[in-house]
């Protein structure tokens, strides 16, 4: 948890001052509106009043993945990965190995001509409409995350083409993603196909992992 001063001039309904060290200056910010924005991306996905949506969800695995992957490595922080998540996730996507899959081929897609160019990309800030965040990083920074990110993309597809046949060979491909908070089946590694169609495993016991149900991560 981040915990920073903040000043509200205006209200604290309007958007607050929040404090830059290493510029020494005082810049806008709008917590109560990416809220909202968070809410709306959430509500998009959701597909009926009791489904509680894949983009909160997505954003946890997001984050999680950056906690596994790019380990000690600063940036891109938490904040800057749930915005890359909102402007690049798929809201048609259901099952959770598709979500993150799709975000994952979205993200790399949108950003490939940055890497390629070298420069760093802009992101806007939903909650400052005309503004940019301030994401702090340097260029290695974004080749580590789009680097990492792009060699995620054939652990998670196997990780998924996997799960209808072998549950325990599916589990390590996620493991490699998402470490242990991701635990092997505890049933011999094999289990039906969903009842869906989807080609995902359908849970029998708790501890199966299983990536249709809402992630736990975060």
């Amino acid at each position: 948890m981040d915990i920073v001063p903040t000043v509200a001039p205006r209200g604290v309904d309007a958007p607050l001052l929040i404090p830059d060290r290493d510029v020494t200056r005082w810049f806008d910010t709008n917590p109560k509106a990416h809220i909202e924005w968070t809410q709306r991306l959430n509500a998009k996905t959701r597909w009926s009043a009791t489904d509680k949506g894949r983009f909160v969800p997505l954003a946890k695995m997001a984050r999680w993945w950056k906690r596994e992957r790019l380990r000690s490595h600063r940036h891109p922080k938490g904040h800057l990965i749930e915005l890359i998540a909102g402007y690049h996730h798929d809201p048609a996507a259901r099952d959770w190995a598709d979500v993150f899959i799709a975000w994952v081929e979205h993200t790399l897609a949108a950003l490939a001509p940055y890497r390629s160019s070298g420069t760093l990309p802009t992101f806007a800030d939903p909650g400052l409409p005309g503004q940019t965040i301030k994401t702090g990083m340097e260029p290695q920074d974004f080749i580590r995350f789009y680097d990492e990110l792009a060699r995620t993309l054939p652990i998670a597809t196997r990780g998924r083409s996997l799960a209808a046949s072998d549950l325990t060979a599916s589990a390590k491909c996620w493991q490699l993603i998402f470490g242990a908070a991701f635990p092997l089946p505890d049933d011999g590694g094999r289990g039906p196909s969903s009842p869906s169609g989807g080609g995902l495993p359908a849970a029998s016991v708790l501890t199966r992992p299983n990536i249709r149900e809402a992630p736990k991560f975060g």
